[in-house]
């Protein structure tokens, strides 16, 4: 995409912010600040997938921010951005080394352990809260967001269960589902804080 001489982070807040043709400043964004995001992601574990879809995931989270006037002008728009990636980043991380934990945990009890018995009864609230909150989304941006945040599928697993053609098909359809998600709790921040803690200790 073209973009004039003078477009510059300035009129990307200005059009983010007014909420103005925002395939313009996303496309910008994408254009001047994709490449340090995915190198990051890549040499720390990552792979362009990943960082494809934390990118997709700081964009939301940075537009969000814009458009409640959280954005502090202090920081550059690149900076601002890396950071919300790389806590994203972190934060996915801790939840893989989270889900293989939870793996031997399961593990264990299907040989008989029974000390388990709070984390299933956890993981049945979170359930019940996140299949409320996913609910309005439609069917299949429920089951996607469930099979990526909750049962930890891969995109290439969640490509096979819903039978898309591709894992970039499965990406977009996740990025989408993901602005839905934003749109219906912007504004309640106990619903958003809420939605967080459940996809986090889901």
């Amino acid at each position: 995409m073209e973009f004039e001489k003078d477009y510059d982070d300035g009129k990307a807040l200005r059009d983010i912010g007014l909420n103005k043709n925002l395939n313009k400043p996303i496309s910008f964004l994408y254009y001047n600040y994709y490449r340090s995001i995915s190198q990051y992601i890549i040499s720390n574990s990552g792979d362009e997938f990943d960082a494809e879809d934390i990118f997709q995931e700081a964009l939301l989270v940075a537009i969000k921010a814009i458009q409640e006037n959280k954005f502090r002008a202090e920081a550059s728009l690149k900076s601002y951005l890396f950071a919300i990636a790389r806590n994203l980043w972190i934060s996915e991380i801790r939840k893989r080394k989270s889900a293989s934990r939870r793996e031997e945990i399961y593990a264990a009890e299907s040989e008989g352990a029974t000390d388990g018995i709070n984390v299933k009864i956890a993981r049945k609230e979170n359930f019940d809260l996140i299949a409320g909150l996913f609910e309005g989304l439609g069917g299949r941006c429920k089951r996607i967001l469930l099979l990526y945040y909750y049962k930890q599928y891969s995109m290439k697993e969640i490509m096979v269960e819903e039978d898309f053609a591709n894992e970039q098909v499965v990406r977009n359809q996740k990025y989408k589902c993901l602005k839905k998600l934003i749109e219906k709790v912007n504004g309640n921040p106990v619903l958003y804080q809420n939605i967080k803690d459940a996809l986090k200790y889901g």
